[in-house]
């Protein structure tokens, strides 16, 4: 868990420093590109933030941290003994994913709350439409957007915009307010364009990516963003062909919905009221005149730049490593750097229990020898070849000349 936090957390950093400068330039995109292209221009860094890209560069974390976070937790009940030896090989690390974790689940907890209450709410309070000439003018919407899947269409008195809900089974609801005949069709489009696109598996999309990356507020102004071009990307579709007049009543029937915010909301549907702010910002765009592109040339650039964020940098946990201790490291290096190079002449020993074993140790350590060393001779009687052995490091020696 530890781990997979830190690979998001990596591509949360690296990824929202590519946002910000996109977000800074958007002014400066929205006078020569079109809204639809910079709508589609923000999947690619969503779709980034969610594959758990790791690279082999690592990056350490200061010393500082590693002496202010905690590295274990102390022993708890004898009954939870199991869970106790588990979490004391915790590291910090393994905390903030499980915090991040938490957090993942209550985000997701409370956005599927609010999509069941507005579910239960449409069902309790929705109405079907039996209006022939506006059932009429929905499939003639339909036929001119080449639409072929069957779409329901109600009205429900408790949502106060138009809107579309329904991955699987889409539906389109109506306010039940009073619509003039030249704002129906126009918003009816509306609605089936985003349909027709699946805007709501893009905002599915946007969801998750919002709920991994919860603690990072530079997602939640992308997401944001992101949510106006959606719908001024959908008047720009809906106004293509229309002049000014046409325009500026499809921007009056807009402005009417800015008082009308519904108490009932979720994030898998659509919204036809983007808030005061985004309203402006769509009312600037209805009146926008100019003719804009749609550059693949600006995915590549900020796909190769999205590659690069990506695998400059990682940032991974490094586990803090006790050095051994001074007195240890000779020890080990003495008992595997021994040769039987002395004798020890004080000891008593029992040559007629160990004579054996003796001689076959003594053939071992002369085949041991380099080929050019001599072996060394015993120059005084009183010792037994049987007796050359070592006792131990810390017996009396002497040296054989």
């Amino acid at each position: 868990m530890g781990e997979l936090f830190f690979v998001y957390l990596q591509n949360s950093l690296q990824l929202s420093s590519i946002a910000l400068l996109m977000l800074a330039v958007s002014p400066l995109l929205a006078h020569r590109y079109s809204a639809k292209c910079r709508y589609y221009l923000w999947a690619v860094v969503f779709a980034a933030l969610l594959l758990p890209i790791r690279t082999n560069i690592t990056l350490e974390l200061p010393e500082f941290f590693h002496t202010i976070l905690p590295q274990t937790i102390g022993t708890t009940a004898p009954d939870t003994a199991a869970i106790t030896k588990t979490v004391n090989t915790w590291d910090w690390h393994n905390f903030a994913g499980l915090l991040w974790a938490a957090g993942t689940f209550c985000f997701l907890s409370w956005h599927f709350f609010q999509h069941l209450r507005f579910l239960s709410a449409i069902r309790r309070w929705h109405e079907e439409i039996v209006d022939t000439a506006v059932l009429e003018l929905f499939a003639k919407v339909k036929a001119e957007l080449k639409i072929r899947e069957h779409i329901t269409i109600k009205s429900c008195v408790c949502i106060k915009t138009p809107m579309v809900m329904g991955l699987l089974r889409p539906t389109v609801l109506l306010p039940q307010v009073n619509l003039s005949q030249d704002e129906l069709p126009l918003i009816l489009k509306h609605e089936l364009v985003h349909y027709r696109r699946k805007d709501l598996w893009y905002k599915a999309l946007m969801l998750l990516t919002m709920s991994i990356h919860w603690f990072n507020p530079v997602v939640h102004l992308m997401v944001k963003s992101v949510l106006n071009l959606c719908e001024i990307s959908c008047d720009e579709e809906v106004l293509k062909g229309i002049e000014a007049k046409g325009r500026a009543r499809y921007g009056e029937s807009v402005i009417g919905t800015v008082r009308n915010s519904s108490s009932y909301k979720t994030a898998l549907s659509t919204n036809f009221y983007s808030g005061t702010k985004g309203m402006k910002k769509r009312i600037y765009a209805m009146m926008d005149m100019r003719k804009k592109r749609f550059s693949p040339v600006l995915f590549l650039a900020v796909l190769m730049l999205t590659l690069c964020g990506t695998t400059a940098f990682a940032l991974s946990p490094t586990l803090s490593v006790v050095p051994e201790s001074s007195e240890q490291q000779p020890n080990q290096t003495m008992m595997t750097d021994t040769e039987p190079s002395h004798v020890d002449t004080t000891a008593p020993v029992d040559t007629s229990d160990t004579e054996q074993g003796n001689l076959e140790n003594q053939s071992s350590n002369d085949n041991s020898l380099p080929p050019n060393e001599l072996i060394p001779t015993y120059n005084d009687a009183s010792v037994e070849p049987a007796q050359a052995q070592t006792y131990g490091q810390d017996a009396p020696r002497i040296i054989i000349d």
